[in-house]
């Protein structure tokens, strides 16, 4: 395929000396459209926030790293319905490919840990990527690095796929750093992770409906999202469902073949919010071993309400956990609870299959 140098037909500076935020933006909205691809040759682009575009093809050659800007936190406050900050923004976006073995770097641990360690009070962190009101959305090998919170968060999307990616959300520990998942798929449908690597300071994908964009209407379902021969690290759950769970239904989930190093809690779902999650597929998932953080068990699946007064009870049902296996025993027990005074013991229903801990 043809193809377009940044650095050729841009003049865009790859020290990372210098901000070169508008010229790549023009980058970006001229590829659009245009059959071409936009390629990235080595080196260091320093930017503020950035829009992708439909119909737009994206090439990181190896050790290209794009790389957010810290001098500065006004560019990456959210402008839209959303009030999610972020680096890189896919919105309204139909048809986009980001590849190669480059990287997406947040340099969040920086920006807020350091630069900004007072504005990182009231600034509610940063995405790496924001994948909003968006389809036919595809990565593959890239490195996505270093956000201020959430690494990737997608939203109300649909036909998004991770590739032989490779997530680090948690490079050093720091007291302004928090809240720092992998993979957040929200309100989404037919999303895949599959063949990708993930540390991170919190979850390693997290499964939600945070009803937040939908300003008070219904919040969409989660439907078809498979997560596939992957492995990961985390210090608190490697494969979950919840806590936000504003939604009717999430149903059609697979976690398969994945290798979980490291983790608090291996497997979750944790309905707060309502919800009926259904049709959940656990299979021949390794776990090695635990992260020392507040659960320390392998499972943890619960119904609860986040508000006593206000929360609806949601329902976990129709789960299949088949051929998983546990190194070695966890320190704690498995929990399942379900909120006992106003739920049914049919409301909470696991089956399991050749389940093997400790063999």
């Amino acid at each position: 395929e043809e193809r377009v140098d940044i650095v050729e037909s841009y003049g865009v500076d790859n020290t990372g000396e210098k901000n070169e935020t508008v010229k790549i933006q023009a980058a970006l909205d001229d590829i659009s459209g245009s059959n071409k691809a936009l390629y990235f040759p080595p080196g260091i682009y320093k930017s503020f926030k950035l829009d992708f575009r439909s119909n737009s093809r994206i090439h990181l050659s190896k050790n290209a790293r794009l790389l957010a800007d810290d001098t500065a936190l006004e560019s990456y406050i959210s402008d839209s319905e959303t009030k999610i900050n972020c680096f890189l923004r896919i919105e309204g976006v139909e048809n986009l490919s980001i590849s190669g073995l480059g990287i997406l770097d947040g340099n969040g641990t920086k920006m807020v840990g350091l630069s900004h360690q007072e504005q990182s009070k009231i600034f509610s962190g940063m995405r790496l990527i924001l994948i909003n009101r968006s389809k036919k959305i595809k990565f593959e090998g890239v490195i996505l690095k270093d956000a201020a919170r959430w690494n990737t968060h997608i939203l109300n999307a649909q036909d998004v796929s991770f590739r032989y990616c490779k997530l680090m959300n948690n490079p050093v520990d720091n007291e302004y750093l928090g809240s720092l998942d992998g993979w957040d798929p929200d309100s989404s449908s037919d999303v895949r992770i599959e063949n990708c690597f993930g540390w991170a300071g919190d979850d390693a994908v997290a499964i939600k409906c945070t009803g937040v964009g939908s300003q008070g209407g219904e919040v969409p379902n989660v439907d078809r999202i498979t997560v596939k021969g992957n492995v990961f690290l985390t210090k608190k759950t490697g494969l979950k469902i919840g806590t936000e769970t504003r939604c009717a239904l999430m149903q059609n989930i697979v976690f398969e073949d994945n290798e979980i190093i490291e983790s608090d809690r291996v497997m979750g779902i944790n309905v707060r919010d309502g919800a009926l999650v259904s049709q959940v597929l656990f299979k021949n998932n390794y776990a090695e071993y635990c992260y020392p953080d507040r659960k320390q068990n392998g499972m943890n699946f619960y119904i609860t309400k986040r508000n006593k007064e206000i929360s609806a009870l949601g329902k976990i049902q129709n789960v299949m956990i088949e051929n998983c296996t546990f190194e070695q025993a966890f320190p704690k027990r498995f929990s399942f609870y379900r909120h006992y005074t106003e739920t049914e013991t049919s409301d909470l229903s696991i089956n399991f299959k050749n389940l093997v801990i400790g063999g």
